[in-house]
């Protein structure tokens, strides 16, 4: 699919808190906020770094007691806009190598760039508290959610906060216009990495 979503970066918790109460989310929600769900994440390259050198990206989340792998192709990230060709597919779990994928469009594109049987090496990891609500705007239906956690790389490790809005089907106009809302009254800011490449800069920040 092609995945397109917005993302701010908040300054502290107590934004993300206001965001999800404020009057302009609670409008068009579908569904109550989710509670809080714990997700981990690992991304995945090989010891030469051959996804990072294609500009891909394969990640595996636990997500409750469930697993998913996602495959990220070359994509860019303006004014906080992220766009890209993702796929993903369940999983039984962590992923040592792309034998372990099950067959299908997600295995097929990971193995154009390296070989099935490669061990696959966990480069970065997220682990963060995530809140979920449906929005609906003149038939454009968003999903919003929030990130509170860590991201760690090379024994080092940032905080993040974001708020992130997933186009679901729609105009991504507005998808935009709802983010310059919230922008104009909460400390947000256009994220200019995503997370997997907030971690890989760890790699480069010694």
């Amino acid at each position: 699919m092609y995945e397109q979503e917005l993302k701010l970066t908040a300054a502290n918790a107590e934004v993300l808190t206001a965001v999800l109460n404020s009057d302009t989310i609670q409008r068009y929600s579908l569904t109550p906020t989710s509670q809080p769900q714990r997700f981990m994440a690992r991304y995945y390259d090989t010891k030469d770094r051959t996804l990072e050198q294609d500009q891909c990206s394969l990640r595996a989340r636990r997500e409750g007691r469930k697993f998913r792998a996602a495959f990220k192709l070359p994509g860019s990230i303006t004014d906080g806009m992220s766009q890209r060709q993702e796929y993903e597919c369940d999983i039984g779990g962590w992923l040592k190598n792309a034998s372990v994928l099950p067959d299908g469009n997600l295995k097929s594109l990971v193995l154009n760039h390296i070989e099935e049987t490669e061990k696959l090496l966990t480069i970065v990891t997220v682990d963060m508290q995530r809140q979920i609500v449906n929005l609906e705007v003149d038939g454009t239906k968003i999903e919003l959610v929030t990130d509170q956690g860590s991201i760690k790389g090379n024994n080092r490790e940032v905080e993040i906060y974001e708020v992130e809005l997933e186009l679901k089907s729609g105009e991504i106009n507005i998808v935009k216009e709802i983010g310059d809302n919230l922008k104009a009254k909460y400390e947000l800011n256009p994220s200019l990495l995503t997370k997997h490449k907030i971690g890989l800069e760890l790699w480069k920040s010694r």
